[in-house]
């Protein structure tokens, strides 16, 4: 439970609850055959980007012991 809160407070699974929602609409879309509105591919990614820099950046504090 004491994880569940630290990732909680480092926003992890927030994150990854929001990257996979967006990416999910978007296939999702595309394998109804919608059109996928360009607005929507900018927040993909936008967020997708956002998400793995942010486990890079995650990654380097760790790696220097902060």
């Amino acid at each position: 439970m004491d994880k569940l809160l630290e990732l909680i407070r480092e926003s992890v699974i927030i994150q990854g609850i929001l990257t996979l929602g967006l990416v999910g609409a978007a296939i999702g879309m595309m394998l109804q055959g919608r059109e996928v509105p360009r607005d929507l591919w900018s927040l993909v990614v936008l967020v997708v980007g956002f998400y793995f820099g942010s486990k890079v950046e995650n990654a380097k504090m760790r790696k220097l012991g902060r």
